[in-house]
């Protein structure tokens, strides 16, 4: 178990100064990280947003879970006494969805042996930052969702991620609204120089300490770059976001893993993991004490046959 703190910088373009972008927000947050034998859990509680200029906001706590065949998610808001049912998204995919850096960045600062979207040695998909649902899916596994990746790992262990690095392949995919009032993916290139491409995502490992003869990270950071103003040169790009880790406390307590903090006891599940569901639909149902099936549960797979049917009677 891992307890760490996160400060997170937002940056946009100064027409009048290329080189020093304008901050529009910083926020504050509390991660905790679990993890044994393959599975984790991770969790942000947001703090104190300060927005430039300020606006009210209400401080929330989002949890990603590693489960069969995918991850479960949802976000509790504090002060939250309606009395509803908490909604949680199931996705076929082995990280958190990216919509929220933060817990992306504790992912890959606490995870053993990360499994990324790769493509193949030289390519993975990018790390989109979306609303979530079966857009977020779509747009993740578009085929010119992809960059050039380099990653390395620290040593000795070689367990945990030291960097890595993810290029745009000069394609902004991004979402938009269709007639029907449904997101849909929006391809388009970047126009020069930056069609041939760019550093648009960079982790690194900053501070590292030796637990059990394996370095693990103490400070991260990651920084998302986007193009500038009036470029020349297509590494012309200003930092759009930084994002550092800062380690609080470290435990390998059975005792600790234990008295993690549970899920409501009663969530109503938005399950996107069955393949080929009809677009913006998925399997619903509740679950209990955060106990989830696999995807071939046949329950799972009859409500997944019948939403098939409907839309292809």
């Amino acid at each position: 178990m891992v307890e760490a703190s996160i400060t997170s910088k937002y940056f946009r373009p100064n027409p009048t100064n290329a080189v020093s972008p304008m901050q529009e927000e910083e926020t504050q947050a509390e991660a905790t990280f679990y993890s044994s034998n393959g599975w984790w859990q991770v969790e942000v509680k947001n703090l104190n947003p300060k927005t430039i200029p300020p606006s009210p906001s209400v401080p929330y706590t989002q949890n990603s879970m590693r489960i069969a065949d995918g991850v479960r998610e949802f976000i509790i808001f504090a002060g939250n006494t309606n009395g509803g049912t908490t909604a949680a998204s199931v996705y076929p995919i082995a990280f958190p969805t990216t919509g929220d850096s933060r817990r992306l960045l504790a992912w890959l600062s606490f995870c053993p042996n990360p499994p990324l979207p790769v493509i193949n040695s030289k390519k993975m998909h990018r790390f989109l930052y979306v609303p979530g649902g079966s857009i977020a899916l779509e747009m993740l596994n578009h085929p010119q969702n992809e960059g050039d990746f380099s990653a390395r790992y620290l040593q000795p262990g070689g367990l945990f991620l030291s960097e890595l690095n993810v290029t745009n392949n000069g394609m902004s995919v991004d979402m938009t609204m269709d007639k029907g009032g449904d997101w849909k993916p929006e391809v388009k290139p970047y126009s020069a120089p930056w069609d041939r491409g760019f550093l648009c995502f960079r982790f690194e490992v900053l501070e590292t300490t030796n637990c059990n003869g394996i370095a693990f990270p103490l400070r991260t950071v990651i920084k998302h770059t986007y193009p500038t103003w009036n470029p020349k040169m297509s590494d012309d790009l200003y930092v759009a976001g930084v994002l550092e880790l800062v380690v609080k406390r470290i435990s390998f307590a059975a005792s600790d893993l234990a008295n993690r903090k549970s899920a409501p006891s009663l969530l109503i599940a938005y399950d996107y993991r069955p393949p080929d569901l009809p677009k913006n639909q998925s399997v619903t149902y509740h679950v209990t004490d955060d106990v989830w099936q696999a995807v071939s549960d046949p329950n799972i797979q009859a409500v997944a046959r019948r939403l098939r049917k409907n839309a292809n009677p």
